[in-house]
């Protein structure tokens, strides 16, 4: 078992303290250019401080706060510790904390334009038909804006005059940018 030790000013007091235990954080899952907080959300902790490192053998911490903000490009694990302010206190095991990184699909390739069939006398449009390429792995979902907070459109066989927006959705649910078809 690790220990630290702290000897008072005066030598006459002598304690010895465990190592406490390295932080528990959850990890998260985000898709590339989305933002995610790590460490203790809640109220601020008096009496600890926190220390975040980007390698496992940094000395130097990149942030001293108890919640950290990043936008990692690639999966990056973050490491962590704690000491108590106390006198005498001990800094705690480093802790790990993984922030997984998935990629965003391509866009999809679209007609810019779509007509509806004058002949048979439509008033309508399947915005399927503007599509020519759907990027690998990813399905494609219509918003009526160039944003996915949108509202989505489920009947995509008969809509009407209007500018609609494509976006290729990945099995990890990124999604590629916009493209509009009018």
């Amino acid at each position: 078992k690790k220990l630290c030790a702290a000897l008072d000013a005066t030598g006459v007091k002598f304690n010895v303290n465990s190592i406490p235990e390295a932080p528990v954080f959850a990890g998260a899952t985000i898709c590339a250019g989305q933002k995610v907080t790590l460490g203790d959300k809640g109220a601020i902790l008096l009496g600890i401080s926190y220390a975040w490192f980007d390698s496992a053998t940094a000395t130097v911490p990149f942030a001293t706060t108890q919640s950290i903000e990043v936008s990692p490009t690639v999966t990056t694990t973050y490491y962590v510790e704690f000491t108590l302010v106390v006198p005498g206190a001990c800094k705690s095991k480093r802790g790990s904390v993984t922030v997984t990184v998935n990629l965003k699909p391509e866009n999809p390739v679209a007609k810019s334009t779509l007509g509806n069939d004058c002949t048979k006398n439509l008033q309508t449009v399947n915005l399927a038909d503007a599509i020519t390429t759907t990027p690998a792995g990813s399905v494609i979902e219509w918003y009526v804006a160039n944003d996915v907070t949108s509202t989505i459109i489920t009947n995509t066989t008969t809509v009407g005059a209007g500018t609609y927006y494509a976006f290729a959705k990945s099995t990890a649910g990124c999604y590629s940018g916009g493209i509009a078809v009018t």
